[in-house]
């Protein structure tokens, strides 16, 4: 016992030419001069990316060095790069879509129809984010771009079967609503596990796309009745 207690005392100071190479493979530049450090900001770095405290907070660390790098950093540059053009990219996306229901409906009305619930959840989404005080960044804002997709997905499926002559509406939802809730269900819990990651805008990412396309999902099977005639009241207009 008095072997390894006197193995265990520490007559030296360590420097940090002591430590492990895998340590100053880590920490250590490649003549051992220069240290690794890295900075923690007193408040919540991804929320304020793109805004007054955050552009501070990455203005000072530039002074202090202009090689400076890390994640927020680059997710900063990216901001800056990208983040005029995504608006724009959606509101592209949009009339591209716009173009090819209008295509493959041939009619304003559907092609609508087909945007209703859509809408709704891009608003809905925005509103539920806000209550679970969830703020837009770099990350979960290229969220909207699949939600868009994905969320229109489920509306053009019902309509298309609704168009080619199942009108009746419990048996339309009961049949094409399966397969939407299916692949609901394993998009979420697919994506939605990101939201466990401890990496904060990844777990933004499966927690926004998750909420999207749920809302994507309820809107599809609420709106869409409303505005679709059921086979019911299409018989009592052709007796009237």
């Amino acid at each position: 016992m008095d072997e390894i207690s006197h193995k265990m005392l520490i007559e030296d100071v360590i420097k940090p030419t002591d430590l492990p190479d895998a340590y100053k493979a880590q920490f250590l530049s490649k003549d051992e001069q220069k240290y690794l450090i890295t900075v923690y900001p007193d408040f919540e770095i991804w929320d304020s990316l793109g805004k007054e405290k955050g552009d501070a907070f990455l203005a000072e660390l530039a002074a202090i060095d202009p090689s400076i790098t890390g994640t927020p950093i680059f997710m900063m540059d990216l901001y800056n790069a990208v983040g005029d053009e995504l608006m724009i990219t959606g509101i592209v996306l949009i009339a591209i879509l716009l173009a090819i229901l209008l295509l493959h409906f041939r009619s304003i009305k559907y092609t609508l129809i087909a945007f209703l619930p859509l809408a709704f959840t891009l608003i809905y989404m925005v509103g539920t984010m806000a209550l679970l005080n969830i703020k837009f960044n770099m990350l979960n804002f290229l969220v909207v771009l699949l939600i868009i997709g994905i969320g229109l997905d489920d509306g053009v499926h019902v309509l298309h079967h609704y168009k080619m002559g199942e009108k009746n509406i419990k048996v339309l939802f009961s049949t094409i609503g399966r397969a939407i809730l299916l692949t609901t269900v394993t998009t979420v819990f697919g994506f939605g596990s990101l939201g466990f990651s401890s990496y904060r805008g990844i777990a933004g990412l499966g927690i926004v796309l998750a909420i999207g396309v749920s809302m994507a999902l309820i809107f599809t099977v609420v709106v869409l009745p409303i505005f679709l005639k059921d086979a019911k009241d299409i018989k009592e207009i052709e007796k009237e």
